[in-house]
Parts: C-alpha cells; sequence; structure tokens
C-alpha cells in the first residue's frame, strides 16, 4: 500500500496519506504502512511532504489580483462537452516519477485510478476503484477490494463523507459558499482548511501560501490548482472531477509564496503549455527554497485530455 507524503512543502499544508491501494508491486518510498492506518509523527510528514508529487503533488493559495481574468468557467463548460482527464505524468530532477492514469464511465463519472511510480531504485504500483450508487449520490472507493473511503452528494456537491484508519471511523465535512465554491473542509487529523476566493480565482488556502496569478486561463480546469486546494483523502477525486468538490478553476498561476518547513522563503516559479483546444497540456514548477530538501527541484506535470 502506498504512504503518499509531501503533497505540499509548504509548512504546516498536511498533505500526507494513508492508503490501501491494490495490485501493488513495492512500498511506495519511503514506508509502507497498513491499510488506513493512523499518522502520527508529524514533524515527519513536514519533512518527508519533498517526496509527494506536488501535487500530481500541491492546488493553491493566495492573494489573487483583482484583475487576474478570471472568468466563469461553469458558463463557459457544460460538463458534458469539457474533455476529461485521463492521465498525468509527473518527472522530477530529485529522481522521483510518476505516472497516473484515470478511466471513467459513460456518464463521466471516475471509476479506476491506476499509477506507477519510481524513486531511485523503488518501483510500485496502485489502483482504486469507485463504485458509484444508481443515482450518483455517493460513492465509495476500494482498495484491494476493501472500501476505506466513502463520500456523499447533495446537489451535485459532496457533503460528507468517512474513512477508515486502523481504529476508528474518520467523518469528514465540506463546507461551500453562495457560488457552491467550496471554502472549507475537515477530514480529520491534520486534514483541514479554509479556501478563499476573489474574483472567482482561488486567492488563499490555509497555510499554504500566496498565489500570483498570470491573468491568463486554460480550458477546462486546472488539476495542479485543484490538487493543491485539496488535501487527503480526496484530493484523487478532486483531480478528476472537480465539480463535485466546487474546485472547479481555470486560473493559471505564475508563481506562489509560501513558508518553508524550516520557517524560511519557499517560492514556486510555474510557467506552463496549453494545447491548441486551449487545455493545460504542461506545467513546469521551480521551487526557491530556503529548505535544502526542496530548494532547485523541478517538477514537470504533462496532463492528457480525451
Amino acid at each position: 500500500m502506498r504512504f503518499d507524503v509531501a503533497r505540499s512543502t509548504i509548512q504546516g499544508n498536511a498533505k500526507a496519506s494513508v492508503r490501501g491501494t491494490g495490485d501493488e508491486e513495492n512500498p511506495r518510498f519511503p514506508f509502507y504502512l497498513i491499510p488506513c492506518l493512523r499518522v502520527t509523527n508529524k514533524f515527519f510528514l513536514k519533512k518527508m511532504n519533498t517526496f509527494k508529487k506536488v501535487t500530481l503533488f500541491c492546488a493553491s493559495i493566495v492573494l489573487c489580483f483583482g484583475f487576474c481574468g478570471c472568468s466563469n468557467d461553469d458558463d463557459e463548460n457544460s460538463t458534458s462537452k469539457e474533455k476529461k482527464l485521463v492521465k498525468i505524468t509527473q518527472t522530477t530532477n530529485k529522481s522521483r516519477n510518476e505516472t497516473t492514469s484515470f478511466d471513467y464511465d459513460e456518464q463521466g463519472y471516475l471509476l479506476t485510478i491506476i499509477g506507477e511510480y519510481t524513486y531511485n531504485s523503488y518501483h510500485g504500483s496502485y489502483k482504486y476503484s469507485y463504485k458509484w450508487s444508481d443515482n450518483y449520490t455517493s460513492v465509495k472507493e476500494y482498495s484491494k477490494g476493501k472500501a476505506c473511503y466513502e463520500y456523499s452528494f447533495v446537489d451535485g456537491l459532496a457533503r460528507s463523507g468517512n474513512w477508515l484508519d486502523q481504529y476508528e471511523i474518520i467523518a469528514m465535512g465540506f463546507i461551500y459558499d453562495n457560488k457552491s465554491r467550496l471554502s472549507s473542509y475537515d477530514c480529520g487529523y491534520d486534514y483541514s482548511a479554509d479556501i478563499s476566493w476573489e474574483n472567482n480565482c482561488i486567492s488563499e488556502v490555509t497555510s499554504f501560501g500566496k498565489i500570483v496569478y498570470s491573468g491568463n486561463t486554460c480550458k477546462g480546469y486546472n488539476p495542479y490548482i485543484v490538487y493543491n486546494a485539496s488535501s487527503t483523502p480526496f484530493y484523487e477525486l478532486a483531480i478528476a472531477q472537480p465539480r463535485l468538490f466546487g474546485l472547479h478553476t481555470n486560473q493559471l498561476p505564475k508563481e506562489i509564496k509560501g513558508q518553508a518547513a524550516n520557517g524560511g522563503d519557499h517560492n514556486i516559479d510555474i510557467s506552463y503549455e496549453l494545447d491548441k483546444d486551449g487545455y493545460l497540456i504542461k506545467l513546469t514548477a521551480t521551487h526557491h527554497s530556503s529548505d535544502f530538501w526542496d530548494d532547485g527541484k523541478i517538477e514537470t506535470y504533462e496532463y492528457t485530455w480525451q
């Protein structure tokens, strides 16, 4: 099973997750724990935040410029016409690589996530399966045949859920603003945050940092931002279907300003490429940090849409 760490290297942004995983070849670096094990060493989680893809590894956030050119993406694209994210390939200059594939049903709801990753000589894989209710008002996430996560939806938005650690059932709760955008969530332990919006841009996420937007947008949505605005245990489903969590945003940042685990500065410069239809197909995040774990790290994400 995989121990997902280091979704964010910004101090205080808890991004470690404990996931039961199916079809796994080798333990995911650095450790492997039994399904849904309780995480207690918060200092260790902070330091090991380096090893997880940003999101697929980090999404947000920031002080958004009022003139960032934000548009209402829900009006711009309907769910039926919008392409689906089917693959993310992440590479780093820190010997960490990962490929994640998404499969959907005919209605566009997520069915499976399959991933493969390497870190130095480590190699592993994982698979999650999703079983939806007949009216799509709830879904269970399975790993190795065991349901570890469950979400309930009202009016197309995740409102509650639960997940299992080794000892107890942990409740999840999601709160939205009057525009159906996620404003806060609490998934137990350190997996909670408040989210602020300005001009349809995510302007700040608790303990992450500030984002300076480029003023440009992409077609569909920006998976990198979704990843960093979400948290364990729901970020994978949110990346594939951000509308279910009120995180469907198409803004393109150029810089993230945050704080490293050692209390110093941690800034991320971002560049990106769009395809001919305007979808985000490549994003590069270059880290400048007072923490040697992260300083000089370059993450590249390639996105495939269909």
